[in-house]
């Protein structure tokens, strides 16, 4: 009856270790199950490295915006803009069409005084023989 007892209780201990065993694989699995899900988020989620290389809030406060772009220049602008040589060549531009402007105010001065000396009539009738019929 002994051997029957030991037997009975090697067998109770043999069906235990055989559940043990079953809820070790299910535990398995289970763990395995997560390092699946674990290795779905990773693949999704950014690195340290990924965030190292993005914008911070300072960054993009300094950065332009849509409005900023349509309202500066393009290739295209700059290309008729002057540059700094035409921008320095405008003091010499204005001296010429001064000097020009006090020309042309000496030349009309003086057509004023042959008109005088000379007369509107006679003026006048040799304006019209020039003239092409």
């Amino acid at each position: 009856m002994e051997n029957n007892k030991i037997l009975e209780l090697m067998e109770n201990m043999h069906r235990e270790i055989q559940n043990m065993h079953g809820e070790m694989q299910n535990i398995n699995n289970e763990l395995q199950n997560i390092n699946m899900r674990v290795a779905s988020i990773e693949n999704v989620m950014a690195t340290k490295e990924d965030i190292t290389t993005m914008a911070t809030k300072e960054d993009l406060a300094t950065m332009a915006t849509k409005e900023d772009l349509t309202t500066m220049a393009t290739k295209k602008d700059l290309a008729t803009m002057a540059t700094k040589e035409d921008v320095a060549a405008i003091a010499y531009i204005k001296q010429a069409v001064m000097e020009t402007s006090e020309d042309v105010k000496q030349i009309l001065d003086d057509q004023k005084s042959i008109y005088e000396i000379i007369g509107e009539h006679e003026i006048t009738i040799r304006s019209l023989r020039r003239r092409p019929v």
